[in-house]
């Protein structure tokens, strides 16, 4: 009887660890640690569509928004390695352990990426737009520069 309960207990288990119930995002730190690190992605994302359409002349120039994004990008890639302080990968995070392998690298790409977004918006602060949008061309370079070795391919792609 006790060798039944034991397998049954047994087999329970293993079909509950095969369920891949992982726990909500928020309630881990590695699961808050990507909530904050994809919002912040996301904000950037949506600054660098106006200042990359523009600089790509994909959308109609507008240097007051321009200017706007470009000045709303500098804090938000300041704080992009916030988000990668705690250490560990949640499964719908496209991050690779070589983060925390190379964080001074991570951390200097990153800091490459400020640079040339402060480089951008600093020039349209100043009313070159058309140097602004010039600089616009190094800041693609700077985030490709740490995609390329520290984020894994889109599982939807």
């Amino acid at each position: 009887m006790k060798k039944t309960i034991a397998m049954a207990a047994s087999a329970a288990l293993i079909l509950l660890a095969g369920c891949g119930s992982e726990p909500p995002l928020e309630d881990t730190p590695e699961g808050r640690a990507y909530l904050e690190r994809q919002s912040i992605m996301d904000q950037i994302a949506e600054q660098v569509q106006v200042v990359g359409g523009m600089a790509r002349g994909d959308i109609p120039d507008d240097a007051a928004a321009f200017t706007a994004a470009a000045t709303a990008l500098v804090p938000l890639v300041s704080r992009m390695t916030e988000g990668f302080q705690v250490e560990g990968i949640v499964s719908a995070s496209r991050a690779t352990p070589e983060i925390w392998e190379n964080m001074g690298d991570f951390e200097a790409k990153a800091q490459d990426t400020v640079d040339a977004v402060t480089a951008v918006a600093n020039a349209a602060q100043g009313g070159d737009f058309e140097g602004a949008k010039e600089l616009a061309g190094n800041v693609g370079g700077t985030c490709g520069a740490c995609h390329r070795p520290y984020r894994g391919p889109d599982p939807d792609a």
